[in-house]
């Protein structure tokens, strides 16, 4: 079978490196699930029967499964592409991993000849302090690293000092030296490992099982609903007050769909145990609400085929994000779930037509379920259910957003999200085929979307490090950026994210 023609391939000494590196950065989470289904049938190297499997290193085989899962879901579909010339691209990775084993001996050097302890030899001597003259010691090391420069089974992940590399050289490791090590496998040495993902779902002897997406309806992805600062409708400057007790802010018109928020200027939720009072209280609706939103979606992925209402406990979404139980936590949810039921949007969508929702419209009482966790139940706004059976959608993980570690991160990956929608929804009707899609944006734009605020240094700063958190994720939307003019331009490249429709326009 492929998969275990994979496990068998990376089996070896000289992957080593590689699978243990993965293993540390990259664990995934179905290693488990995928050694219980596959462990009777197991049969790596010396590994012949249950017996030998049983006394072998089960986190060794864990391993092995870890690499070949994230081969499977990174690598493969890359390499299968119709367009994708193999000889060439294999070429092409064995010369970016000679060329950087170059640069990152000479570093090693580099950074010892300017005594700078940041990395590598004399970090590790000060250190350590072993029982050798500096001089000795920096010998030892030099000899290690020109054995592995020399060494043609050794790659960039055998770099002694791997640990000390930024995140964009362990990049090289993820992407080209693996895509190597495929490429050689499957071109010189014949071995079939070129498994289809759809395949390997159907394969009954590795039934793979993922969280399905929350499917998100393109509205709530427009800019403003979800921002880097909270609302604030006691400082806000263009506010029209209504005679029902609420008051509509109208933002700034660089803001696409002319987005404008109907807040209630006081309002309380004896389930939640939460009150508002907007003269003095602000709205916060960024990285923790918008996770909140998406893995309620999750959960109330199948229930909302049915009706507009969703059923779910708390421990749910803690365990969507792999968090124990939290009081804190608890409390902080009642809060995203008062900020997301609290206000009306109006956005103006194609051909002018305007539309108004809540996101959602209602909250029950919590009641105890089966299980004996309180059961919350909340109704979304009809018409974003519309958007979900329309297939007017994307799909997105709670948990990936919660693991976005700045608060900046989802709010810029939603905005590149809702205009890779565009971009795709365009080349789509005009039957535009491209290998890859840019586009540019400059700081003021990127700040006035995600309602970034602060001195331009400090919002540069924030969002390269927002980009870097992206690009670190796995099936980032990003493939690069470029960053131009001193920070004040920013160039994309994206991925071909696996969106649903256009934007809706009815």
């Amino acid at each position: 079978m492929i998969f275990f023609n994979l496990m068998d391939t990376i089996n070896k000494e000289e992957y080593e490196p590689l699978s243990y590196f993965l293993w540390e950065n990259f664990p995934h989470k179905n290693c488990s699930a995928v050694y219980n289904e596959i462990s009777d049938k197991l049969s790596l190297g010396s590994v012949k029967s249950k017996t030998e499997i049983a006394s072998a290193q089960k986190e060794n085989i864990l391993r092995l499964i870890n690499t070949s899962l994230y081969i499977i879901e990174n690598i493969i579909p890359e390499i299968n592409k119709p367009t994708y010339k193999k000889d060439k691209e294999l070429k092409a990775a064995l010369k970016k991993i000679n060329t950087y084993k170059k640069k990152w001996a000479q570093s090693v050097d580099d950074y010892f000849k300017k005594n700078n302890a940041k990395k590598y030899i004399l970090k590790e001597y000060l250190s350590k302090k072993p029982d050798l003259y500096l001089n000795e010691f920096k010998e030892l090391r030099s000899l290690h690293i020109k054995d592995w420069m020399k060494n043609k089974k050794q790659y960039l992940s055998s770099f002694y000092y791997v640990d000390d590399l930024v995140k964009s050289q362990k990049n090289l490791i993820f992407q080209s030296e693996l895509t190597y090590i495929v490429l050689n496998e499957i071109v010189k040495n014949k071995v079939d490992i070129e498994v289809n993902t759809s395949e390997l779902q159907d394969d009954p002897s590795i039934n793979i099982k993922e969280t399905e997406a929350g499917q998100i309806p393109n509205w709530l992805l427009l800019d403003g609903l979800f921002r880097v600062s909270p609302i604030e409708v006691f400082k806000h400057e263009n506010i029209i007050e209504l005679e029902d007790g609420k008051t509509t802010l109208v933002f700034d018109k660089n803001i696409k769909n002319n987005l404008s928020i109907t807040v209630p200027n006081q309002s309380q939720n004896e389930f939640l145990n939460t009150n508002f009072d907007s003269s003095k209280d602000p709205i916060s609706l960024g990285r923790f609400e918008l996770a909140v939103l998406i893995g309620v979606l999750q959960i109330g992925r199948d229930q909302l085929k049915s009706s507009n209402k969703i059923a779910f406990s708390f421990n749910q979404l803690l365990n969507l994000w792999n968090s124990s139980n939290s009081g804190k936590l608890y409390n902080k949810i009642k809060k995203a779930l008062f900020y997301l039921s609290m206000n009306m949007y109006t956005v103006q969508l194609a051909n002018n037509i305007t539309r108004n929702f809540y996101i959602i419209n209602a909250i029950e009482k919590p009641t105890f379920n089966s299980s004996g966790e309180q059961e919350w139940i909340v109704e979304i706004d009809s018409r974003l259910r519309e958007q979900i059976l329309e297939k007017n959608y994307t799909e997105l993980y709670s948990e990936e957003i919660s693991s976005l570690k700045y608060e900046l991160s989802p709010i810029l990956y939603k905005t590149f999200v809702i205009d890779l929608v565009e971009i795709m929804s365009n080349n789509k009707k005009k039957k535009k085929n491209v290998s890859s899609i840019e586009k540019e944006y400059t700081l003021r734009e990127l700040s006035t979307r995600s309602f970034l605020e602060g001195k331009p240094n400090i919002r540069k700063k924030k969002l390269k490090n927002s980009l870097d958190d992206i690009m670190e994720k796995k099936d980032s939307i990003l493939q690069s950026y470029e960053i131009k003019e001193n920070g004040n331009v920013y160039k994309m490249y994206f991925n071909q994210f696996p969106l649903r429709k256009e934007i809706d326009s009815k």
